[in-house]
């Protein structure tokens, strides 16, 4: 069966063909571009062809870029309009733009959307970007807590890219609070305890820590009984840390039996690591 392609889509295609058969790059191939992804913005080779022209008819790329913040409202996750820009941006070799654009499709559009935040880590690294970073996600924790979007961003913004780098001390506690904070509001949210295990394994912070444990230990019974376990893991690995072997152990058959059952199995195997002092 045949799809049932408009006969406006059809005779565009057919136009298009024609024109990527004969290698013309033109201004009429350039508006052939525009229509073609006007009716498929997917369309790979229409984007491709489409920067050809571009460069090489050396049109006003800041115009270009008018064109794409346009695409981008109204197809924010398309992955050809992303891949677009950033050729523009490094053709022109100017991100100046590019926060207050991602902010603009992040606040109209999807806040977790991956390709608006990945397009602005590789802003602000290539163009060394990173005053306000902190504070931009903090903005989208605050509208959710639970947006792993913004606290993967907070990670990258914190470490620069640089997952060899050792955190201050200062900056690695005054982050722990921060999670600690957010890990309140919502326990069963998964991103800060994630953030702290990040935050500990690049600083002389530790899960072991009077502070974090006792922490964690307060959390849990202010919540009382639910499953929360990515906090109850944690405390396992707490537990681990500070000696404490045989309620690490119980804690993970907990999780195993009451808490975590789908991953009964890996809690079943943890409790025997510990038991034989492998973990």
């Amino acid at each position: 069966m045949n799809i049932a392609y408009t006969p406006e889509f059809r005779e565009a295609m057919d136009f298009f063909r024609a024109v990527t058969r004969s290698g013309e790059l033109s201004e009429r191939v350039l508006a052939l571009s525009k229509r073609i992804i006007s009716l498929n913005a997917a369309n790979y080779t229409a984007w491709h062809i489409r920067r050809e022209c571009l460069f090489k008819m050396r049109k006003d790329l800041w115009e270009e870029m008018d064109f794409v913040e346009e695409c981008a409202e109204n197809n924010p996750k398309n992955y050809q309009i992303w891949y677009h820009r950033r050729a523009l941006v490094e053709h022109l070799n100017d991100g100046s733009r590019e926060p207050r654009f991602v902010s603009q499709i992040l606040n109209n559009t999807d806040a977790k959307n991956y390709h608006a935040w990945a397009h602005r880590q590789w802003a602000v690294n290539r163009f060394q970007l990173w005053e306000g970073e902190l504070e931009f996600s903090d903005y989208f924790i605050k509208q959710d807590v639970r947006n792993n979007s913004a606290w993967s961003h907070r990670w990258f913004v914190l470490s620069r890219g640089n997952t060899a780098k050792i955190l201050d001390d200062r900056i690695a506690a005054r982050e722990i609070s921060y999670a600690q904070e957010k890990a309140e509001l919502a326990p069963s949210n998964e991103c800060p305890y994630s953030y702290i295990r990040a935050l500990c394994s690049k600083s002389k912070q530790s899960l072991g820590d009077d502070q974090i444990a006792h922490w964690l230990q307060s959390l849990l019974s202010k919540c009382g009984d639910g499953a929360l376990y990515h906090l109850r893991a944690m405390l396992v690995d707490s537990w681990i840390l500070r000696g404490r072997r045989e309620e690490a152990m119980n804690g993970c058959i907990e999780l195993g039996e009451r808490y975590d059952s789908i991953r009964a199995s890996y809690w079943k195997w943890r409790a025997a690591r510990i038991a034989s002092r492998a973990d």
